[in-house]
């Protein structure tokens, strides 16, 4: 069996708020600009399926998929393939080829396509690739110096300098955003925009469990993989084009469910890996300039709120850059019961608890109640298409919280699922009882208290900070983001952040001083009486 979970997701790896990723819809060029220079496809297939001598089951089908896959994608599509296969893909090989992809330009395209055994461990949430010759365990101890950390390759990928990265996994993953069980009818303008703009997506065989190594020749997933390259109808069509056409057929085979999204890297701005058939043209789209833009989806009232969070964040993320940093927003959309003062009377007190911790964006459940009409939250899909892209400005990469009410004789119980709407993962279940009103304000406390700390595990503030000629530090956490005067960090120093073992050393604690909008100044207090005054400094919370 083949079993990798949470591929790439370092940042939060994040249906309903969003902050970790920059998410404005890319400007449509203008119709007078030259025209871009044609893509180049490259293509890195990994296939192992010998573990001889490793505690690894060896994978029957894992090296013909992987070469079968770059044959196709060499001579139906005019990709440059670097196959590495059983002993070429030692965990060196690999990352000698991940390195030689920083000569890639933003005229190029790269797919990387593994299949092998992959490894979850629960505890660090965190996955690995199984490259050939890594052991399984020595000295009763998981081998993970011989795997690679998807935390490394994930660092690896936001750095190439390719316009579009798509990882095909044929392994287990934690699960991505699908965008609706229906993909809207895609225009040839539709495809030269998804080209234009920098993607970095994801489509795995399937969720949290292991995937089955079955089929004559070739897996089930790379079977129809295989199958919609050479028999499409389209010479045009994009990652989510085939995603959406296996998933029904690989389910009914398998059990398992295809899944496909962005990853959660800076680099993807709303684009997509589009194929192309060797010889084929793209048309020409219709003027740009013709389009009438669309009226904003959010209706007036509480809806402008999300508007104006949405647009605000865009705005200061492009004019500070990496100076801003993007505030973690949790969506407040339970819990929901069947007496509605009940509701309101719950919702309001957890929501003052949360508040009055500080260190995140509530947004609450009437903000989004016009949009809730016409958009299924918490489903396979998104009812309407222009409304996904106005919350996805907002939400993807984010966390939303849902719950329920629910009464047993004289007690009544609050029970919340905090899910990691990037993933779809359900990040903390939680729930309290309580029988009167007395009661409930500990336990909206003792709720909150668990939210709060599961999203500083999974949304954890890491700020940038510099000194100031008084002695003070300044970090870009203010008002904006939720803080409050005295919340307290600590201070520590970085090193080898890109390796797959980052260190931090501790310097001290830092305690906000003065509260600004977006800037704050924090009072520190140093462990020692001398520190490194060229150090690069960050502020870690202990919210």
């Amino acid at each position: 069996m083949k079993a990798i979970y949470h591929i790439l997701f370092g940042a939060l790896v994040l249906l309903v708020a969003a902050c970790g990723r920059k998410e404005q819809a890319a400007p449509a060029p203008k119709p007078d600009a030259p025209a871009a220079k044609p893509l180049r496809y490259h293509a890195l297939v990994i296939g192992i399926g010998d573990y001889t001598g490793t505690g690894w089951p060896q994978l029957g089908t894992a090296r013909a998929d992987a070469a079968a896959v770059g044959d196709i994608l060499r001579t139906g599509y005019g990709f440059d393939v670097v196959e590495l296969v059983d002993r070429q893909a030692t965990r060196g090989n690999i990352l000698r080829a991940l390195e030689q992809l920083m000569h890639l330009t933003d005229n190029d395209a790269l797919l990387i396509y593994f299949a092998g055994h992959g490894f979850y461990d629960e505890q660090m949430d965190e996955g690995y690739w199984i490259p050939y010759g890594a052991q399984r365990s020595r000295m009763e101890q998981p081998a993970k110096e011989d795997w690679l950390w998807n935390s490394s390759i994930n660092r690896v990928l936001g750095a190439v300098p390719a316009r579009h990265i798509l990882l095909v996994a044929d392994t287990c993953y934690g699960g991505s955003l699908f965008r609706g069980d229906e993909e809207p009818v895609k225009s040839v303008h539709w495809y030269q925009r998804a080209m234009a703009v920098p993607s970095r997506y994801l489509i795995t065989s399937g969720n949290l469990e292991p995937v089955l190594d079955s089929g004559i020749r070739h897996s089930v997933f790379a079977q129809e993989i295989l199958n919609f390259l050479q028999y499409a109808d389209q010479d045009v069509f994009s990652a989510s084009d085939i995603a959406v056409s296996i998933r029904a057929k690989v389910s009914e085979l398998t059990g398992q469910l295809v899944r496909m999204g962005p990853l959660a890297l800076p680099a993807h701005a709303g684009g997509e890996f589009v194929f192309v058939r060797s010889e084929t043209a793209l048309p020409s789209a219709p003027a740009i300039a013709e389009e009438k833009p669309e009226e904003p989806i959010f209706r007036s009232g509480l809806g402008d709120r999300l508007q104006q969070l949405a647009t605000r964040i865009e705005t200061h993320a492009n004019n500070l850059s990496s100076a801003f940093v993007r505030p973690r927003i949790l969506a407040c959309l339970g819990p929901t019961g069947s007496d509605p003062d009940e509701t309101a009377l719950v919702r309001t007190r957890l929501n003052e608890c949360l508040s009055s911790m500080g260190g995140s964006i509530l947004v609450e459940r009437e903000a989004f109640d016009s949009l809730l009409k016409e958009v299924e939250l918490g489903r396979s899909g998104l009812a309407d298409s222009r409304a996904a892209t106005e919350i996805g400005k907002l939400l993807p990469a984010s966390l939303i919280l849902f719950g329920e009410i629910i009464h047993a004789g004289d007690q009544k119980e609050i029970h919340l699922r905090m899910v990691d709407t990037e993933t779809s993962r359900v990040l903390c279940s939680a729930s309290a009882s309580f029988t009167n009103p007395d009661g409930l304000d500990p336990a909206c406390q003792s709720l909150a208290e668990r939210i709060m700390k599961t999203m500083n595990q999974a949304r954890p503030l890491l700020l940038p900070a510099s000194r100031t000629g008084n002695g003070t530090l300044q970090a870009g956490w203010g008002r904006f983001h939720g803080a409050r005067v005295g919340d307290t960090f600590d201070i520590i120093t970085r090193a080898a952040i890109d390796t797959i073992a980052p260190q931090e050393t501790a310097l001290g604690t830092a305690r906000l001083l003065s509260l600004g909008e977006e800037q704050s100044v924090f009072q520190p207090e140093w462990n020692g009486a001398e520190t490194n005054q060229s150090a690069t400094l960050w502020l870690k919370a202990t919210l």
